[in-house]
Formats: C-alpha cells, sequence, structure tokens
C-alpha cells in the first residue's frame, strides 16, 4: 500500500532455482533482466520499481517492502532443498559470492541473509547425517572432518561435512571445541578398532590443530590403549 494515496499495489515474488545451483546470470529480474547484480545461485524475479533504463532500483517503499519479503521466501527454498538430501546446498543458496553489491535494497537482503546463516536456519550439514545451526557446528578443516567421518562419526556428530563448491572456509575457522572438550573426545576414540596405519594419518592429522593436550591413541602388543 502507498502511505501517500492509500491504494493497494499488489507485487510477485519468485525464487527459481535449479538441481545444481549453477544459475550464473547475477541479475534482479522483472519479467526481463535488470541491471542490478546479485550474487546468489538462483534467478529473483520480483515487481520492483526500476528505473526506465532497467539499470537500478528505485528508491521507493514498494521496493523495501518486496525485498524484505525475500528472506522468508528463501526460507522456503531452502526446505525444499533439504528434502533432496544432506548437501551444501541450502548454505550455498543464501550465500552471496560477492559481499559488496551495487545497491542498497541488495546490501540489505544480503545483512537478511546473514543472519539467517549465522542465527536462525539449520542448514549446515553434519556427519551425523543432520542439519544443524551454526552456533553447534564444529570444523577442524576438511582432512580431519573427512577422516572423523569415515571412522568415528558418532564420536563428533556435529562435525560438518567436507567443504565444496568453493564454499569460504575462512566462515568457519572459529567453530570448533575447547581443548578440554576435544582431548576428551579424541580420548573416547576406539583406537583399538582403528589400523595401525588409521593411527598413524590421525596422530598426523591432529599436529595440525593448535588445541590437542595430551591424548592417549597409542595401544600396546595386546592392542589396548596406553594410558
Amino acid at each position: 500500500q502507498d502511505r501517500n494515496n492509500n491504494t493497494k499495489e499488489s507485487y510477485s515474488l519468485k525464487i527459481a532455482v535449479n538441481d545444481s545451483l549453477d544459475d550464473d546470470y547475477k541479475r534482479l529480474f522483472n519479467y526481463f533482466p535488470t541491471k542490478v547484480k546479485i550474487d546468489l545461485p538462483c534467478i529473483i524475479h520480483g515487481t520492483f520499481d526500476i528505473s526506465s533504463n532497467r539499470d537500478h532500483l528505485n528508491q521507493s517503499e514498494k521496493n523495501d517492502f518486496i525485498i524484505e519479503q525475500l528472506p522468508a521466501l528463501f526460507v522456503k527454498c531452502i526446505e525444499k532443498l533439504k528434502v533432496d538430501g544432506l548437501n551444501w546446498n541450502a548454505y550455498r543458496l543464501i550465500t552471496p559470492s560477492s559481499k559488496n553489491p551495487d545497491s542498497q535494497e541488495i546490501k540489505n537482503l544480503y545483512s537478511e541473509l546473514n543472519k539467517l546463516r549465522t542465527d536462525e536456519l539449520p542448514i549446515y550439514p553434519t556427519i551425523s547425517g543432520n542439519y544443524e545451526k551454526f552456533a553447534d557446528i564444529v570444523f577442524y578443516g576438511n582432512d580431519f572432518n573427512a577422516f572423523a567421518a569415515k571412522h568415528f562419526p558418532k564420536i563428533m556428530p556435529k562435525l560438518i561435512l567436507p567443504l565444496n563448491g568453493g564454499i569460504d572456509e575462512a566462515f568457519f575457522k572459529n567453530e570448533i571445541y575447547t581443548a578440554e572438550v576435544f582431548t576428551k573426545l579424541m580420548d573416547s576414540i576406539p583406537v583399538e578398532n582403528l589400523s595401525i596405519k588409521n593411527r598413524a594419518l590421525l596422530i598426523e592429522k591432529l599436529t595440525s590443530i593448535d588445541q590437542v593436550q595430551r591424548t592417549s591413541l597409542l595401544v600396546d602388543k595386546n592392542n589396548k590403549r596406553i594410558p
């Protein structure tokens, strides 16, 4: 509704997503492409208020309103993507490849999508087979997380799946256990069930993790853990 003349207006808003999330138009649509850049792997169509040359969004209450509806529509798309299996597509859908939009309206949208990524949505695939929220996930790098997924997934179920598709690893660098918790988890690994080769690989991977305190990963000649 236009506050100046009390005339109600209708609007249309759609998000088109393909299975591989490889749409690279990177332009907002209003029936046809505009020149408004948007770095998301989908097509967004809306009846936006745009300039006559389709170069930019006009500053208007209508545009503000339509943009405000987009996060909720993304959430609906994410729920459908998650039904297809455990992968990174839900996260990728709402993660712009560039953080420097040329429109204030798109900048506002990116800010709202960031809130979805960090505060609210369980969109992070973990080695337990579930999606978790950002506050609950753990990441020690692709190599360690992949090794844990294969050999002891029940010990550290909140480890996220290895990153792929150009996902920025830096976003997850601080998502780790405390040193005390990490050490206790390492001590609970049934190392006697690991081959000598895999125990050696685990110890090698732990050398790159600063949090590691004294832990018991060796076994004696009877295949019993050495305290």
